[in-house]
């Protein structure tokens, strides 16, 4: 899949970008992570931002260079 096409989908569905870009890894257990603990706060504490935290850490791991 193309780079920016996955950089666009990170920025609005990061734990499937994550899932694309490398399967059930770490880093998808990690964003999934992320993201309940982002709607959780959202929901609870009527805090906004909750979700810029998922959405940093896939565009990070959609842009890392594979080894």
């Amino acid at each position: 899949m193309s780079m920016v096409l996955l950089i666009i989908l990170a920025l609005i569905l990061p734990p499937l970008a994550v899932f694309m870009k490398g399967g059930f890894s770490l880093h998808f257990f990690l964003n999934m992570t992320l993201y309940a603990l982002g709607v959780i706060f959202a929901v609870a504490f009527d805090f906004p931002y909750g979700g810029l935290a998922t959405i940093g850490h896939a565009v990070w791991v959609v842009v890392q260079v594979d080894e």
